[in-house]
C-alpha cells in the first residue's frame, strides 16, 4: 500500500518509529528509486548526519572520523538527520 508524506511536512525519526510498529517486524526494508516504482533496492547503511536541504554530512568532525578520511569540507550546517543508503 502506498503512502504520500501528506504531513506537509518532512518526516521525523519519531514518526517512523511510530509507523513502523504497524508493519511485520522481519519485514525487509527497501527504497524505491523514484515516486513512480521504477526501481527498488535493499537498505544496506543506515547514517546519522546533518542534512541542508541539498546536503548530507557530519555535524562535526571527531578523530576518528579524520581518521577515516573525513575533513573540513565534510562538516554541513544544517539540521539533524537520518540517511537510508542502499
Amino acid at each position: 500500500m502506498k503512502e504520500n508524506n501528506m504531513r506537509g511536512c518532512t518526516y521525523t525519526v519519531a514518526y517512523l518509529i511510530e509507523k513502523l510498529k504497524t508493519f511485520e517486524q522481519d519485514a525487509v526494508v527497501i527504497l524505491a528509486i523514484d515516486s513512480e516504482g521504477n526501481g527498488y533496492s535493499e537498505v544496506n547503511v543506515i547514517e546519522s548526519g546533518v542534512w541542508n536541504g541539498r546536503d548530507f554530512g557530519l555535524a562535526s568532525l571527531s578523530k576518528e572520523e579524520k581518521d577515516d578520511g573525513y575533513s573540513k569540507k565534510d562538516i554541513v550546517k544544517g539540521v539533524a538527520a537520518v540517511c537510508f543508503c542502499p
